[in-house]
């Protein structure tokens, strides 16, 4: 039972981020969002969401979303309509290291499919794209929250070198969230 009152909110460029504390333990994704979500936010190039603890100045954890389209590939289960694919890219996505294994990471992933989807009733958008860190425990929680790799063979390739602690050259792979599923219920 989570005894943490959560708010989910979308920032814009003015929030300031040094008023708060987060720690997600991966350099690139905290520095991103010290020296870099402000910029990215300001020109726009991404939109940032963040969950934030409730009276207290700690961000639980955040995401970015913004356009994106992959390629057509035989390995996606997809109809081939056209060569690119409509998206939202889930950019970067972190979960500071006080607050992992309590659900939050569910919950904003489940925010962002969320909002790609209302998106995709505005404008053609049919999947939610990510790059996952080709870690085990990254890659295993993209595939319990229904992703799948764009490149099938690479990721049985990337989770097999995973489970015998071989050594992988991708520091990530590209997987993506179907949104047509969540369309047909």
């Amino acid at each position: 039972m989570r005894e943490i009152n959560p708010v989910f909110k979308k920032i814009d460029d003015t929030f300031t981020f040094q008023n708060y504390e987060f720690g997600s333990g991966f350099k690139e994704l905290d520095e991103f969002l010290y020296k870099y979500a402000s910029i990215f936010m300001k020109y726009g190039y991404s939109q940032m969401y963040i969950l934030e603890e409730l009276n207290k100045s700690n961000i639980i954890g955040y995401f970015t979303l913004s356009s994106s389209t992959i390629q057509w590939d035989d390995s996606l289960f997809l109809e081939k309509i056209t060569r690119y694919i409509p998206g939202i890219l889930l950019g970067m996505f972190a979960i500071d290291k006080r607050f992992r294994r309590k659900g939050f990471g569910s919950d904003l992933i489940k925010k962002a499919v969320s909002i790609a989807l209302s998106v995709s009733k505005v404008i053609g958008c049919r999947c939610v794209f990510v790059d996952s860190l080709t870690n085990h425990e990254t890659i295993k929680f993209y595939l319990n929250m229904g992703f799948d790799f764009v490149d099938k063979p690479l990721g049985r390739i990337i989770l097999k070198k995973l489970s015998s602690n071989e050594k992988i050259d991708k520091n990530t792979i590209k997987m993506y969230f179907d949104l047509f599923k969540l369309k047909k219920k």
